[in-house]
């Protein structure tokens, strides 16, 4: 029998039960991400494909949490994230940000950059924009240089909204 990502029983997506340590395997695939959904009931999976060495990205995979329910959304993203609210899901990928509907319908690009945070109102992404990290509105519409540092990855809201921390690597 073949091992890899897809047949081997210790890779993949799992639930631990915190209380008892218990794993639970509710996917087989080669993971990039993992974001659950607010209300506990579902998940979002970035999925890769893995032929010999090369791994290329399939799409984010939604499921019930506890994996039955499985629906394909095809993309190029590696970091799908539910927002706070539950009402949208974003997708980064290296050179885009883009938001579908939790049910994976309506993919649709957003802003250049990849997705990094959500705020706590769900009204706005911080993204690794080629200028800098940026604010985006949900809408699109909205633009807003935070830092001329390009193309981070680790941005965080503060709960009440009012800051974000940022990770500089190279210093500004």
């Amino acid at each position: 029998m073949r091992q890899g990502p897809d047949t081997d029983p210790s890779t993949g997506t799992f639930v631990v039960d915190v209380a008892t340590g218990a794993l639970h395997r509710i996917a087989p695939d080669s993971t990039w991400s993992v974001s659950w959904a607010p209300d506990g009931d579902r998940l979002a999976i970035s999925t890769t494909a893995v032929s010999g060495t090369d791994a290329h990205i399939v799409g984010v995979v939604l499921m019930a949490a506890d994996g039955s329910s499985r629906r394909l959304v095809p993309s190029d993203g590696f970091g799908a994230r539910y927002s706070p609210d539950g009402a949208t899901i974003a997708v980064g990928t290296q050179q885009a940000t883009k938001v579908m509907a939790p049910d994976g319908s309506g993919l649709r690009f957003l802003h250049e950059g990849g997705l990094i945070a959500w705020s706590p109102d769900s009204r706005n992404l911080v993204v690794g924009d080629t200028a800098g990290d940026a604010i985006v509105s949900l809408a699109g519409c909205d633009h807003h240089l935070l830092t001329p540092q390009k193309n981070q990855d680790f941005a965080a809201w503060a709960p009440d909204g009012r800051s974000i921390a940022v990770v500089a690597f190279t210093g500004w």
